[in-house]
């Protein structure tokens, strides 16, 4: 992969160069598998994030290989779906997607992978508005997963839900929803289910009643 991430590099390529091989270094001291994974994945890293970046890149992929108990298979889909998630919304964002593959694993460590996999191109399906919010979502029903995907269930069907609601009723129908998340978390998934199809039979009236109603 090397000839495809110089390509990547700002001139002098040396300084930046050494930045790359650092963090390959600090990763071979955990596992070679770990640092196989994060060369692959730095030429389209270098897409999205600055070189100066590549440490920091590094590090949050050995949390996470802590955190999941060092399943290198985390890592790889780590280090290939985080370049989608900074350019969808920077390091916040990751930093959020990371944090809630934290909280799955303690739940199901299968989860948290398939989640990883996941999430990526279904927040990508979300307006930008509302992805660092979904992922603070999927972390209130975290806790309450057990065995079930709650978190992936949210994310896999917002954006449909979503789409059935006019853009004006967004706003107060998802404080509503983190309102009972927040209270029954089980509930929201039936909330987003339901609501969009009831707002749909109502007519402008009668749906601003309903949300009103909803909001008290």
């Amino acid at each position: 992969v090397s000839p495809a991430v110089v390509h990547r590099l700002p001139s002098p390529v040396g300084p930046a160069l050494k930045v790359w091989i650092g963090g390959c270094r600090f990763l071979v001291q955990r596992t070679p598998d770990l640092a196989l994974e994060y060369l692959r994945a730095s030429a389209a890293f270098l897409d999205e994030a600055e070189v100066t970046s590549l440490d920091r890149w590094a590090e949050e992929g050995e949390k996470l290989f802590r955190h999941l108990g060092r399943p290198v298979r985390s890592m790889a889909i780590y280090f290939s779906g985080s370049p989608r998630l900074l350019s969808l919304g920077g390091w916040e964002l990751l930093e959020r997607w990371l944090e809630v593959a934290r909280q799955l694993a303690k739940v199901d460590l299968q989860l948290a992978i398939t989640f990883l996999a996941e999430s990526p191109s279904l927040l990508a399906r979300l307006a930008p508005s509302y992805r660092s919010e979904a992922l603070s979502l999927a972390a209130l029903l975290v806790p309450a997963a057990g065995k079930r995907p709650l978190s992936l269930n949210l994310l896999r069907d917002l954006p449909d839900h979503l789409d059935q609601v006019g853009e004006e009723d967004r706003p107060t129908l998802w404080e509503i929803g983190l309102q009972i998340a927040g209270h029954g978390p089980e509930q929201v998934i039936p909330f987003w289910e339901m609501v969009p199809q009831c707002l749909h039979l109502l007519d402008t009236i009668e749906r601003e009643a309903l949300i009103s109603f909803g909001q008290r």
